[in-house]
Protein backbone atom coordinates (compact mmCIF):
# COMPACT_ATOMS: atom_id res chain seq x y z
CA UNK A 1 0.00 0.00 0.00
CA UNK A 2 2.91 2.32 1.09
CA UNK A 3 5.77 2.82 -1.58
CA UNK A 4 8.74 3.08 -0.62
CA UNK A 5 9.42 7.11 0.30
CA UNK A 6 12.24 8.79 -1.12
CA UNK A 7 13.50 11.41 1.22
CA UNK A 8 15.82 12.81 -1.46
CA UNK A 9 12.41 14.13 -3.56
CA UNK A 10 13.01 17.08 -1.64
CA UNK A 11 16.76 17.46 -1.60
CA UNK A 12 16.62 20.71 -3.86
CA UNK A 13 13.14 22.30 -3.76
CA UNK A 14 14.26 25.53 -3.35
CA UNK A 15 16.07 27.96 -0.87
CA UNK A 16 13.57 27.44 2.18
CA UNK A 17 12.65 24.19 1.86
CA UNK A 18 16.11 22.83 1.14
CA UNK A 19 17.05 19.11 3.04
CA UNK A 20 20.66 18.46 4.07
CA UNK A 21 21.90 15.44 2.50
CA UNK A 22 20.65 11.49 4.69
CA UNK A 23 23.07 9.01 4.40
CA UNK A 24 21.81 5.80 2.18
CA UNK A 25 21.13 3.89 5.40
CA UNK A 26 19.37 6.79 7.30
CA UNK A 27 17.05 7.08 4.35
CA UNK A 28 15.94 3.45 4.70
CA UNK A 29 15.82 3.78 8.24
CA UNK A 30 13.00 6.38 8.19
CA UNK A 31 11.44 4.70 5.42
CA UNK A 32 10.81 1.48 7.07
CA UNK A 33 9.94 3.42 10.27
CA UNK A 34 7.11 5.51 8.62
CA UNK A 35 5.92 2.19 6.59
CA UNK A 36 5.38 -0.15 9.39
CA UNK A 37 4.11 2.66 11.73
CA UNK A 38 1.53 3.89 9.15
CA UNK A 39 0.64 0.74 7.16
CA UNK A 40 -0.85 -1.77 10.10
CA UNK A 41 -3.61 1.44 10.96
CA UNK A 42 -5.16 1.03 7.28
CA UNK A 43 -7.84 -1.34 7.53
CA UNK A 44 -10.22 0.42 5.69
CA UNK A 45 -8.04 0.97 2.57
CA UNK A 46 -6.34 -2.74 3.18
CA UNK A 47 -9.68 -3.83 0.61
CA UNK A 48 -10.15 -0.50 -1.30
CA UNK A 49 -9.62 -1.25 -5.00
CA UNK A 50 -6.95 1.01 -6.17
CA UNK A 51 -6.56 3.46 -8.58
CA UNK A 52 -3.86 5.60 -9.97
CA UNK A 53 -4.32 9.45 -11.83
CA UNK A 54 -1.78 10.26 -13.64
CA UNK A 55 0.38 13.05 -13.17
CA UNK A 56 -0.34 16.32 -14.97
CA UNK A 57 -3.81 15.36 -15.59
CA UNK A 58 -5.79 17.21 -13.43
CA UNK A 59 -7.27 16.51 -9.48
CA UNK A 60 -10.42 14.38 -10.37
CA UNK A 61 -10.38 10.54 -10.75
CA UNK A 62 -13.40 9.86 -12.61
CA UNK A 63 -14.28 5.70 -12.26
CA UNK A 64 -17.15 4.14 -14.46
CA UNK A 65 -19.04 1.63 -13.53
CA UNK A 66 -21.19 -0.67 -15.77
CA UNK A 67 -24.23 -1.96 -14.50
CA UNK A 68 -24.96 -5.70 -15.49
CA UNK A 69 -27.42 -6.94 -18.78
CA UNK A 70 -30.99 -7.63 -18.06
CA UNK A 71 -32.09 -10.82 -18.86
CA UNK A 72 -33.27 -11.57 -22.29
CA UNK A 73 -36.21 -13.86 -21.66
CA UNK A 74 -38.24 -13.22 -24.84
CA UNK A 75 -37.74 -15.42 -27.80
CA UNK A 76 -36.34 -13.77 -30.75
CA UNK A 77 -38.22 -14.19 -34.02
CA UNK A 78 -37.03 -16.39 -36.83
CA UNK A 79 -35.14 -14.21 -39.46
CA UNK A 80 -35.42 -10.89 -36.97
CA UNK A 81 -32.71 -9.29 -35.65
CA UNK A 82 -33.49 -8.17 -31.86
CA UNK A 83 -33.68 -4.98 -30.85
CA UNK A 84 -29.62 -3.84 -29.54
CA UNK A 85 -28.98 -3.61 -26.09
CA UNK A 86 -27.30 -0.52 -24.14
CA UNK A 87 -24.94 -0.07 -21.16
CA UNK A 88 -25.63 1.53 -18.36
CA UNK A 89 -22.61 3.25 -17.17
CA UNK A 90 -22.39 5.25 -13.49
CA UNK A 91 -19.83 7.71 -12.85
CA UNK A 92 -18.09 8.09 -10.18
CA UNK A 93 -15.67 10.87 -9.64
CA UNK A 94 -13.31 11.84 -6.59
CA UNK A 95 -10.90 14.74 -5.76
CA UNK A 96 -7.43 13.91 -4.43
CA UNK A 97 -6.32 16.49 -2.18
CA UNK A 98 -3.07 17.13 0.01
CA UNK A 99 -3.28 16.47 3.56
CA UNK A 100 -0.24 17.02 6.01
CA UNK A 101 1.63 18.02 8.91
CA UNK A 102 5.10 18.45 11.01
CA UNK A 103 6.22 18.82 14.45
CA UNK A 104 9.62 20.96 15.45
CA UNK A 105 12.27 19.32 16.96
CA UNK A 106 15.03 21.47 19.08
CA UNK A 107 18.54 20.79 18.19
CA UNK A 108 18.86 17.34 19.86
CA UNK A 109 18.05 16.70 16.58
CA UNK A 110 20.73 14.97 15.00
CA UNK A 111 21.00 13.74 11.28
CA UNK A 112 24.26 11.69 11.85
CA UNK A 113 23.11 9.20 14.25
CA UNK A 114 19.50 7.71 14.98
CA UNK A 115 18.79 9.62 17.74
CA UNK A 116 15.96 7.97 20.23
CA UNK A 117 14.16 11.22 19.26
CA UNK A 118 14.10 10.92 15.61
CA UNK A 119 12.83 7.66 15.39
CA UNK A 120 9.74 8.24 17.82
CA UNK A 121 8.89 11.69 16.15
CA UNK A 122 8.85 9.49 12.81
CA UNK A 123 6.85 7.34 14.24
CA UNK A 124 4.54 9.13 15.77
CA UNK A 125 4.42 11.06 12.19
CA UNK A 126 3.56 8.08 10.55
CA UNK A 127 0.71 6.62 12.76
CA UNK A 128 -0.61 10.33 12.25
CA UNK A 129 -0.72 9.61 8.21
CA UNK A 130 -1.73 6.24 8.41
CA UNK A 131 -4.79 7.17 10.84
CA UNK A 132 -5.94 10.23 8.97
CA UNK A 133 -6.04 8.21 5.79
CA UNK A 134 -8.10 5.59 7.57
CA UNK A 135 -10.27 8.05 8.84
CA UNK A 136 -10.90 9.64 5.95
CA UNK A 137 -11.79 6.79 3.97
CA UNK A 138 -13.63 5.22 6.81
CA UNK A 139 -16.24 8.49 6.92
CA UNK A 140 -16.59 8.29 3.27
CA UNK A 141 -17.84 4.85 3.69
CA UNK A 142 -19.84 5.53 6.53
CA UNK A 143 -21.86 7.60 4.42
CA UNK A 144 -23.55 4.95 2.28
CA UNK A 145 -26.82 4.42 1.83
CA UNK A 146 -27.64 0.59 2.83
CA UNK A 147 -28.06 0.15 6.75
CA UNK A 148 -29.41 -2.43 8.79
CA UNK A 149 -30.38 -1.37 12.89
CA UNK A 150 -29.36 -4.21 15.22
CA UNK A 151 -32.84 -5.47 16.50
CA UNK A 152 -33.61 -5.13 20.19
CA UNK A 153 -33.11 -8.86 21.54
CA UNK A 154 -34.71 -9.23 24.98
CA UNK A 155 -34.80 -13.44 25.81
CA UNK A 156 -36.79 -14.62 23.17
CA UNK A 157 -38.75 -11.11 22.27
CA UNK A 158 -36.74 -9.71 19.11
CA UNK A 159 -37.93 -5.92 18.57
CA UNK A 160 -37.44 -4.72 15.00
CA UNK A 161 -35.43 -1.15 15.53
CA UNK A 162 -35.55 1.49 12.18
CA UNK A 163 -33.35 4.19 13.14
CA UNK A 164 -30.34 4.85 15.06
CA UNK A 165 -32.45 6.78 18.01
CA UNK A 166 -34.73 4.37 18.43
CA UNK A 167 -31.63 1.75 19.29
CA UNK A 168 -31.44 0.59 22.61
CA UNK A 169 -28.86 -1.64 25.17
CA UNK A 170 -30.28 -4.66 23.23
CA UNK A 171 -29.40 -4.03 19.99
CA UNK A 172 -26.04 -6.10 19.61
CA UNK A 173 -24.43 -8.00 16.35
CA UNK A 174 -25.51 -11.12 16.09
CA UNK A 175 -24.70 -14.47 13.87
CA UNK A 176 -28.37 -13.90 12.83
CA UNK A 177 -28.11 -10.43 11.65
CA UNK A 178 -24.73 -11.40 9.90
CA UNK A 179 -26.67 -13.77 8.20
CA UNK A 180 -29.29 -11.51 7.26
CA UNK A 181 -26.12 -8.84 5.73
CA UNK A 182 -25.11 -11.41 3.52
CA UNK A 183 -28.41 -12.55 2.48
CA UNK A 184 -28.63 -8.79 1.15
CA UNK A 185 -25.16 -8.64 -0.32
CA UNK A 186 -25.84 -12.25 -2.37
CA UNK A 187 -29.38 -10.43 -3.64
CA UNK A 188 -27.25 -7.95 -4.96
CA UNK A 189 -24.68 -9.97 -6.61
CA UNK A 190 -22.10 -8.19 -4.28
CA UNK A 191 -18.95 -10.49 -5.27
CA UNK A 192 -17.18 -11.86 -2.92
CA UNK A 193 -12.99 -11.22 -1.68
CA UNK A 194 -11.23 -14.70 -1.91
CA UNK A 195 -14.64 -16.62 -1.36
CA UNK A 196 -15.69 -14.03 1.72
CA UNK A 197 -17.39 -11.02 2.18
CA UNK A 198 -15.48 -8.60 4.88
CA UNK A 199 -16.47 -6.51 7.98
CA UNK A 200 -14.54 -4.18 9.83
CA UNK A 201 -15.96 -3.81 13.60
CA UNK A 202 -15.07 -2.40 16.40
CA UNK A 203 -13.51 -4.27 19.46
CA UNK A 204 -16.53 -3.65 21.45
CA UNK A 205 -18.53 -5.20 19.19
CA UNK A 206 -16.68 -8.35 18.11
CA UNK A 207 -16.64 -9.15 22.22
CA UNK A 208 -20.65 -9.30 21.54
CA UNK A 209 -20.47 -11.43 18.41
CA UNK A 210 -18.04 -13.81 19.75
CA UNK A 211 -19.81 -14.61 22.76
CA UNK A 212 -22.91 -15.43 20.58
CA UNK A 213 -23.76 -18.95 20.72
CA UNK A 214 -23.82 -19.76 17.15
CA UNK A 215 -20.12 -17.92 16.91
CA UNK A 216 -19.10 -20.47 19.80
CA UNK A 217 -20.53 -23.28 18.24
CA UNK A 218 -19.39 -22.66 14.39
CA UNK A 219 -15.75 -23.36 13.05
CA UNK A 220 -13.06 -21.29 14.68
CA UNK A 221 -9.61 -21.05 13.31
CA UNK A 222 -7.51 -23.56 15.11
CA UNK A 223 -3.79 -22.96 12.94
CA UNK A 224 -2.02 -19.78 12.59
CA UNK A 225 -1.68 -19.88 9.03
CA UNK A 226 -5.50 -19.43 8.95
CA UNK A 227 -5.47 -16.15 10.41
CA UNK A 228 -4.34 -13.45 8.32
CA UNK A 229 -3.24 -10.11 9.98
CA UNK A 230 -6.15 -8.83 12.80
CA UNK A 231 -8.59 -11.43 11.43
CA UNK A 232 -11.02 -12.31 13.97
CA UNK A 233 -12.68 -15.48 12.72
CA UNK A 234 -14.92 -16.46 9.69
CA UNK A 235 -18.68 -17.34 9.87
CA UNK A 236 -21.67 -17.00 7.26
CA UNK A 237 -19.32 -16.56 4.77
CA UNK A 238 -17.69 -13.66 6.56
CA UNK A 239 -14.57 -12.78 7.94
CA UNK A 240 -14.53 -10.29 10.78
CA UNK A 241 -11.57 -8.13 11.22
CA UNK A 242 -11.77 -5.41 14.31
CA UNK A 243 -10.40 -1.67 14.56
CA UNK A 244 -10.21 0.59 17.02
CA UNK A 245 -10.76 3.50 14.53
CA UNK A 246 -14.39 1.35 13.16
CA UNK A 247 -16.66 4.34 13.29
CA UNK A 248 -18.33 5.11 16.82
CA UNK A 249 -21.37 7.43 16.87
CA UNK A 250 -22.10 9.33 20.03
CA UNK A 251 -24.46 12.58 19.64
CA UNK A 252 -27.58 13.20 19.50
CA UNK A 253 -28.72 11.00 16.72
CA UNK A 254 -27.85 7.81 19.22
CA UNK A 255 -29.85 7.22 22.03
CA UNK A 256 -29.76 8.49 25.44
CA UNK A 257 -26.73 7.56 27.18
CA UNK A 258 -25.74 5.27 24.38
CA UNK A 259 -23.24 5.12 21.78
CA UNK A 260 -23.88 3.59 18.59
CA UNK A 261 -20.67 1.43 16.30
CA UNK A 262 -21.12 1.24 13.21
CA UNK A 263 -19.84 -2.67 11.23
CA UNK A 264 -18.90 -2.20 7.84
CA UNK A 265 -19.72 -5.61 5.69
CA UNK A 266 -18.71 -5.24 2.28
CA UNK A 267 -17.54 -7.18 -1.19
CA UNK A 268 -14.81 -6.73 -3.93
CA UNK A 269 -15.74 -3.33 -5.74
CA UNK A 270 -17.09 -1.72 -3.44
CA UNK A 271 -15.02 1.18 -3.25
CA UNK A 272 -11.80 2.69 -4.11
CA UNK A 273 -9.00 4.87 -2.89
CA UNK A 274 -6.72 6.69 -5.59
CA UNK A 275 -3.85 8.91 -5.54
CA UNK A 276 -1.09 10.34 -7.98
CA UNK A 277 0.89 8.08 -10.11
CA UNK A 278 3.78 7.71 -8.65
CA UNK A 279 3.62 9.42 -5.32
CA UNK A 280 2.77 6.43 -3.40
CA UNK A 281 0.74 6.24 -0.32
CA UNK A 282 2.95 9.08 1.33
CA UNK A 283 6.03 11.10 1.95
CA UNK A 284 8.22 11.69 5.12
CA UNK A 285 9.80 14.94 5.12
CA UNK A 286 13.34 15.21 7.53
CA UNK A 287 14.74 18.89 7.71
CA UNK A 288 18.41 18.84 10.08
CA UNK A 289 18.42 21.98 12.52
CA UNK A 290 20.44 23.38 9.60
CA UNK A 291 17.99 23.91 6.84
CA UNK A 292 16.48 26.90 8.07
CA UNK A 293 18.48 29.70 7.09
CA UNK A 294 17.95 32.61 8.80
CA UNK A 295 14.67 31.99 9.85
CA UNK A 296 16.59 29.47 12.18
CA UNK A 297 19.57 31.56 12.58
CA UNK A 298 20.76 29.57 15.99
CA UNK A 299 20.03 25.89 13.99
CA UNK A 300 17.31 25.16 17.23
CA UNK A 301 15.34 23.31 15.90
CA UNK A 302 14.53 20.71 12.53
CA UNK A 303 11.50 19.14 11.58
CA UNK A 304 9.78 15.88 10.89
CA UNK A 305 6.33 15.59 8.88
CA UNK A 306 4.84 14.00 6.10
CA UNK A 307 1.95 14.42 3.31
CA UNK A 308 0.00 12.53 1.23
CA UNK A 309 -2.38 12.70 -1.54
CA UNK A 310 -5.65 10.92 -1.07
CA UNK A 311 -9.03 10.66 -2.41
CA UNK A 312 -11.90 7.87 -1.54
CA UNK A 313 -15.11 6.97 -3.09
CA UNK A 314 -18.06 4.37 -2.83
CA UNK A 315 -17.98 2.41 -6.25
CA UNK A 316 -20.84 0.38 -5.50
CA UNK A 317 -23.37 1.16 -2.96
CA UNK A 318 -24.83 -1.98 -3.27
CA UNK A 319 -21.95 -4.11 -2.21
CA UNK A 320 -21.69 -2.06 1.09
CA UNK A 321 -23.85 -2.23 3.95
CA UNK A 322 -23.55 -0.55 7.19
CA UNK A 323 -24.80 -2.22 10.72
CA UNK A 324 -25.75 -0.01 13.55
CA UNK A 325 -25.62 -1.78 16.66
CA UNK A 326 -24.73 -0.93 20.43
CA UNK A 327 -22.07 -2.48 22.88
CA UNK A 328 -22.59 -4.89 25.76
CA UNK A 329 -19.32 -4.09 27.60
CA UNK A 330 -18.79 -0.43 26.18
CA UNK A 331 -22.33 1.44 26.01
CA UNK A 332 -21.47 4.99 26.30
CA UNK A 333 -17.92 5.34 24.51
CA UNK A 334 -16.53 8.84 22.72
CA UNK A 335 -16.93 9.32 19.29
CA UNK A 336 -13.78 9.17 16.83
Amino acid sequence: MFKKINLQLFAEVGATNTTATLSAEMQIHYDKTLIQKAGPKLIHEKFAEHRKLPLREGMTADFRCVEALPKLTTPIQEGVTPAPGSLVVTNKRATVRQYGGYVPVTDVLDMTAADPLIVETTEKSGEQMGLTRDTLLRDILNAGTHVFYAPSVDGEVVTPVETRKTLTANSKLTVRLVQKVVARLKMMNAPTIDGDYICILNPAVATDIMNDKLWREAYTYTTPENIRAGELGRIAGVRFFDSSEAKIFNDETCPDGLSVYSCLFFGKGAYATTDLEGQGGGEVIVKPKESGGTANPLNLYGTIGWKTLFAGVILCDEYLVRVECCSSDFPNAPAN
